[in-house]
């Protein structure tokens, strides 16, 4: 609706680039905690899901060009496995090893509000009145 009626968003992006995986690991660190390190403008968290060793990666890096002046890997926006690996053997409290990954994503945060939420008998709410990252 908000696209036929040629209502605008406002708002921006961010260099802040968000990564996500569902791996397993091979580490000591307690089943059932949640890691959360930060270093050098790099953010991660493991939280655990059900099953063995399984968890969820959650990485936040300012901007790919830093992340790989700090030594982490190439300037490209997506993560390969390898990258991974990487930023585990640096940033976990333990020697650690990735066993399997899947669900890789990676993508840009983002925000859009629509300029205005009335055009004539429409009218915007919900998810037709902001974006969301893609």
């Amino acid at each position: 609706t908000r696209r036929i009626r040629r209502i605008g968003v406002a708002g921006g992006g961010s260099e802040l680039c968000y990564h996500v995986a569902d791996v397993e690991l091979d580490w000591t660190q307690p089943e059932k905690e949640i890691f959360w390190v930060v270093d050098r403008g790099v953010e991660l968290v493991a939280i655990p899901l059900a099953g063995e060793r399984r968890d969820r990666l959650n990485l936040w890096r300012a901007e790919p060009t830093a992340w790989a002046s700090a030594g982490f890997g190439t300037s490209q926006m997506a993560m390969s496995l390898s990258e991974w690996r990487q930023a585990l053997e640096r940033l976990a409290p333990c020697d650690v090893t990735l066993k399997s990954a899947r669900g890789l994503m990676s993508y840009r945060t983002g925000y859009g509000v629509a300029e205005r939420f009335q055009l004539g008998r429409t009218f915007l709410a919900g998810d037709a009145a902001h974006m969301v990252p893609q």
